[in-house]
């Protein structure tokens, strides 16, 4: 029942702006990078309804974007690292389905902590006046999700579908995702 996986992300983007409310040919753009590493460990108890599992993770990214000139300001962001450690739990149940596919639904609870501090963007017009604002996602939070996983009659492939939200009392982010895995 134990198991142990990671998951490396890198996302390399270019970002381009227009305002046109701030007047014509306002414009900017910036490349971004970031990389990241997800990492999971647990231990799944079947019980003759289903399973519980208790669940583990660490979270690490670290992101990149360039400075933007645009109108007659210049945008800086920090690069911008997130370290979070969670652990909850996952409950759920596997059935069996047509074509000899097993379906698996769950409900996962985690609670979290991020350690790294704010991550800052500063904006400096052409006098040298600046701002500076910061994001609010810091401390402990919250996140739950609902996900059905339908697996092939020898596991060779399996698709999902998942839906949850992250929160607390400065900030709620909602997500969806499905996709489709195979073994190899």
């Amino acid at each position: 029942g134990f198991y142990a996986d990671a998951q490396l992300n890198a996302n390399f983007l270019n970002v381009d702006y227009n305002a046109p409310a701030l007047g014509a040919g306002v414009t900017a753009s910036a490349d971004s990078t970031s990389v990241g590493v997800l990492a999971n460990t647990g231990y799944r108890i079947q019980n003759g309804w289903g399973f519980i599992e208790p669940i583990v993770s660490l979270n690490y990214v670290n992101t990149s974007i360039g400075s933007m000139t645009g109108g007659n300001a210049t945008v800086d962001f920090s690069n911008g690292q997130s370290l979070q450690a969670g652990a909850g739990g996952r409950i759920g149940t596997t059935f069996g389905t047509p074509g000899g596919t097993k379906t698996e639904v769950s409900l996962l609870g985690k609670v979290w902590n991020e350690f790294e501090d704010a991550n800052t963007v500063t904006i400096t017009d052409n006098l040298g006046n600046t701002a500076s604002f910061s994001d609010s996602i810091s401390g402990v939070f919250g996140e739950i999700a609902a996900t059905a996983t339908i697996y092939a009659p020898n596991r060779a492939w399996s698709s999902f579908v998942t839906g949850g939200a992250k929160f607390n009392s400065d900030f709620t982010s909602w997500n969806a995702k499905a996709g489709i895995r195979t073994a190899f």
